[in-house]
């Protein structure tokens, strides 16, 4: 069963996500880096 959620982000959290996901990096989407779970450190 497919389950979904929406949440609201900061500017802060919103702006890394933009950074982390998108041409050259390890995921395409936002929505990649969420459902991979893995801590970036």
């Amino acid at each position: 069963m497919a389950r979904s959620i929406n949440l609201s982000l900061t500017e802060e959290l919103r702006a890394f996500l933009d950074e982390t996901s998108d041409d050259g990096t390890l995921f395409s989407t936002p929505r990649e880096f969420v459902r991979d779970g893995r801590t970036l450190e």
